[in-house]
Protein backbone atom coordinates (compact mmCIF):
# COMPACT_ATOMS: atom_id res chain seq x y z
CA UNK A 1 0.00 0.00 0.00
CA UNK A 2 1.66 3.11 -1.34
CA UNK A 3 2.04 5.58 1.69
CA UNK A 4 1.54 8.93 0.22
CA UNK A 5 -2.09 10.64 -1.77
CA UNK A 6 -1.39 12.73 -4.93
CA UNK A 7 -2.89 15.62 -2.15
CA UNK A 8 0.18 14.91 -0.04
CA UNK A 9 -2.25 13.07 2.43
CA UNK A 10 -0.13 10.49 4.82
CA UNK A 11 -2.03 6.76 4.39
CA UNK A 12 -1.85 4.69 7.42
CA UNK A 13 -3.96 1.70 6.68
CA UNK A 14 -5.10 -0.87 9.63
CA UNK A 15 -4.28 -4.01 9.45
CA UNK A 16 -7.31 -5.25 8.67
CA UNK A 17 -7.33 -3.07 5.18
CA UNK A 18 -4.09 -4.57 4.52
CA UNK A 19 -5.55 -8.20 5.01
CA UNK A 20 -8.30 -6.76 2.59
CA UNK A 21 -5.44 -5.65 0.00
CA UNK A 22 -3.30 -8.90 0.38
CA UNK A 23 -6.89 -10.62 -0.10
CA UNK A 24 -7.41 -8.91 -3.40
CA UNK A 25 -3.49 -9.55 -4.36
CA UNK A 26 -3.39 -12.92 -4.10
CA UNK A 27 -7.48 -13.48 -5.31
CA UNK A 28 -8.19 -15.81 -2.43
CA UNK A 29 -10.27 -14.29 0.77
CA UNK A 30 -9.90 -17.64 2.31
CA UNK A 31 -5.94 -17.94 2.43
CA UNK A 32 -5.03 -17.04 6.52
CA UNK A 33 -3.06 -14.41 6.84
CA UNK A 34 -1.13 -13.25 10.39
CA UNK A 35 0.33 -9.65 9.86
CA UNK A 36 3.58 -10.02 11.63
CA UNK A 37 5.14 -6.25 11.52
CA UNK A 38 4.51 -2.94 9.24
CA UNK A 39 6.44 -0.31 8.53
CA UNK A 40 6.42 2.81 6.56
CA UNK A 41 8.02 3.39 3.44
CA UNK A 42 9.07 6.31 1.88
CA UNK A 43 10.45 7.44 -1.43
CA UNK A 44 13.48 9.16 -1.51
CA UNK A 45 13.91 9.87 -5.32
CA UNK A 46 17.33 8.60 -5.85
CA UNK A 47 18.51 7.58 -9.49
CA UNK A 48 21.89 6.02 -9.66
CA UNK A 49 24.29 8.06 -11.52
CA UNK A 50 25.44 5.36 -14.28
CA UNK A 51 23.76 1.82 -15.76
CA UNK A 52 26.58 0.05 -16.60
CA UNK A 53 29.96 -0.34 -15.79
CA UNK A 54 31.90 -2.68 -18.57
CA UNK A 55 29.39 -5.79 -19.05
CA UNK A 56 28.16 -5.20 -15.63
CA UNK A 57 24.29 -3.80 -16.14
CA UNK A 58 22.34 -2.75 -13.06
CA UNK A 59 18.40 -2.99 -13.46
CA UNK A 60 15.14 -2.58 -10.69
CA UNK A 61 15.76 -0.95 -7.10
CA UNK A 62 19.38 -1.21 -7.53
CA UNK A 63 19.17 1.64 -10.05
CA UNK A 64 16.40 3.49 -8.20
CA UNK A 65 15.09 4.08 -4.69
Amino acid sequence: MHPAQKDGAVVDPTEEQIIARLHQMIGDPKVQIKVLSTFRWNINDQVAESWQRGRVLCIGDSTHR
